[in-house]
């Protein structure tokens, strides 16, 4: 990731995919705004026109968007394809005291060097 990036993440508070998204940028310590489109009427109109289907997470990396949460696309786009794993279990500093690591998903995938 190059000094200077801007990193915005579309998201909704229900969506698995989205606290998926956060968890993986917490884990790279990667900075970024998230705009709940669910109670910022700016930030929705933004995202409905990055995601006419109006999925999330959408995320927007220095003006480029990827809808979705694609570890590997968004490695690719961080540049942080010198690392080799990522685990769904590290947690966010964004999930609620009461999620235990019990809860989540123990999946882990791995990528291409």
């Amino acid at each position: 990731m190059a000094k200077g990036d801007r990193i915005k993440l579309y998201s909704a508070p229900a969506s698995p995919g989205c606290e998926e998204m956060r968890r993986f940028l917490d884990q790279y310590r990667v900075p970024y705004q998230d705009f709940n489109v669910t109670m910022d009427p700016k930030a929705m109109k933004e995202w409905m026109k990055m995601s006419p289907e109006m999925e999330v997470p959408v995320i927007e990396i220095n003006g480029e968007t990827v809808i979705g949460f694609d570890p590997a696309r968004l490695k690719a786009k961080l540049g942080l394809s010198r690392i080799r794993s990522w685990t769904s279990t590290t947690p966010s500093p964004h999930e609620d005291e009461g999620d235990s690591p019990g809860n989540r998903s123990q999946s882990a995938v791995d990528w291409p060097p």
